[in-house]
């Protein structure tokens, strides 16, 4: 199977969302940001009595800055690979062939072949597909480049059939 296709940079937001989403770390933090949060306020509760008030305040608060952080993040995300992109190519023009024995991937800098050893996931969005090279790294091939279903399916067949 070759595809050509040009990768945009919504292609590429579209895997930093998903790397988002499969890192860990990130939600521990967050989860000992609600766990300290919470004991705060318990504690609170405890030494000075329940107050609808305070419960109240505590909530909207807590309200405030998750909508702050999403905010942030969104804005940091995209600020940080816009500025990449300003330093490398990440969009352009791709041709990725992918076989049996391996996946051939070009660009206008470079031309890379990938073991299927290599690749230790796929991970799909709305819009892409994502062959993971590790943790945060991966091919990118977005849903666009399959002419019919037939042609998916047979993707995702190999696909399957040598990473699992």
């Amino acid at each position: 199977m070759k595809f050509t296709f040009e990768q945009t940079i919504d292609d590429i937001l579209d895997l930093a969302k998903d790397s988002y989403k499969k890192n860990h770390i990130i939600k521990i933090l967050w989860g000992i940001f609600l766990a300290a949060f919470s004991f705060s306020i318990f504690s609170d509760m405890y030494a000075n009595g329940f107050q609808v008030s305070k419960v109240v305040g505590y909530i909207i608060i807590f309200g405030i800055l998750s909508l702050f952080w999403m905010a942030f993040y969104r804005f940091l995300r995209r600020r940080i690979i816009t500025m990449m992109h300003k330093k490398q190519r990440t969009t352009g023009p791709r041709e990725i062939e992918i076989s049996n024995e391996e996946i051939k991937l070009w660009t206008p800098d470079s031309a890379t072949t990938f073991k299927w050893s290599a690749v230790t996931d796929l991970r799909q969005s709305d819009h892409n597909y994502f062959l993971y090279l590790g943790k945060a790294q991966a091919i990118i091939l977005p849903m666009r480049v399959f002419e019919n279903e037939i042609e998916e399916r047979e993707f995702l067949d190999l696909v399957e059939s040598k990473i699992s």
